[in-house]
């Protein structure tokens, strides 16, 4: 602490001295020197350090230099200045590397006993036979080794052959190509969003279908079993849906390709025009890119109601009598055993979800 303490203040004290005037046309002069000297040391580094920092390191060190420049001690003035130019050239570069200089120090002694060896055995040398001649075990060579390879630097930009001539770089080699693009994922969840908003502005027999038929897996012949419609009438649902929804993500997303409702004519043309505005008027952006608070709603309670109304029986009143097992197997009975089922199953999924939801929150 007290050596950084004093080279801190001389370091102060040069800053404040100043330069004489003498002084100033030789440091105009040795610019070519340093970039002399910069270019030397840059062609033993490696290439990701860039030259233009090597020189203003050394630019740093030649005023530095200047201030501390006595001609009365009989040294040129370009003699003097070339080590310290080198020297802080040097304390730039240790300053970037993050590697101990005892472990830097060890690597190139390694390097050295490899040459002789490979020189006197006219073959590589084993690790065993390093560590020899290092005095060292063989896994302390190789944690030097690992600690050296781990600190190599290479710029994305950097050419993948040494030569220069293939034009691939590295980031082009380990780029992964079959992963969308950012604007790909930011449309594509748009169009999600998007989706489940004209889902959601449904008529709710329709949307219906579509919740039972995609989320929940059921079958057009069940999903007409529970709406008291025949298959052929839930597929009709189904495949008019579609084209609903369709256009009406075309109509915010490609206007172009949709169909032209500007001035409607007739009452299913005012009803899609109707329709569309209600899909573009659900959400914001930003709640339309934010997935994770935006599901389908699937209401039963309306089909309930209308069972209610034909059984002549409460919702409570039909639990009862399941528990009792005192149900007569009616159509409308069976619809109602499949809709009740189907509730607690969306309600014990929706609860697992909202769990697992907050779990995720936490970590």
């Amino acid at each position: 602490m007290q050596r950084a303490s004093i080279r801190t203040n001389s370091k102060s004290e040069n800053a404040k001295l100043p330069i004489a005037d003498d002084l100033k046309p030789k440091i105009e002069n040795c610019r070519p020197l340093v970039k002399q000297i910069a270019l030397q040391v840059a062609s033993s580094i490696p290439r990701h350090v860039e030259l233009d920092e090597l020189i203003s390191a050394g630019m740093v060190g030649l005023v530095e230099a200047a201030k501390r420049f006595d001609p009365t001690r009989g040294v040129k003035f370009e003699a003097f200045v070339a080590e310290r130019v080198r020297g802080a050239i040097i304390d730039f570069l240790r300053s970037l590397d993050w590697v101990p200089r005892s472990v830097r120090s060890a690597g190139k002694r390694a390097e050295e006993e490899r040459s002789r060896l490979t020189a006197e055995l006219r073959r590589q040398p084993t690790d065993a036979e390093l560590a020899a001649e290092l005095e060292m075990s063989v896994n302390a060579y190789r944690h030097i080794q690992d600690s050296l390879t781990g600190a190599v630097i290479l710029t994305l930009d950097r050419s993948i052959s040494e030569d220069g001539e293939d034009t691939d770089s590295i980031m082009a080699a380990i780029a992964d190509t079959d992963a969308p693009q950012p604007s790909e994922i930011l449309e594509h969840t748009e169009l999600c969003g998007y989706l489940i908003d004209a889902i959601n502005c449904l008529p709710h027999q329709t949307r219906t279908v579509i919740g039972l038929y995609y989320i929940e897996g059921m079958h057009m012949a069940e999903i007409g079993q529970l709406l008291g419609v025949t298959q052929s009438r839930a597929s009709q649902i189904h495949s008019a849906a579609l084209t609903l929804l369709k256009d009406a993500i075309l109509t915010q997303l490609d206007p172009q390709r949709a169909p032209d409702l500007s001035q409607p004519k007739g009452r299913k043309a005012k009803r899609m025009a109707n329709f569309f505005t209600e899909v573009a008027d659900a959400s914001k952006w930003q709640e339309r890119l934010d997935d994770t608070r935006r599901s389908i709603k699937l209401d039963f309670a309306p089909i309930l109601s209308s069972l209610e109304k034909s059984c002549d029986m409460t919702a409570d009143e039909f639990e009862h009598q399941i528990a009792e097992e005192k149900t007569e197997t009616t159509p409308e009975m069976h619809r109602w055993a499949i809709i009740v089922q189907k509730s607690a199953e969306i309600r014990r999924r929706t609860a697992q979800k909202r769990q697992q939801r907050l779990q995720d929150n936490e970590f």
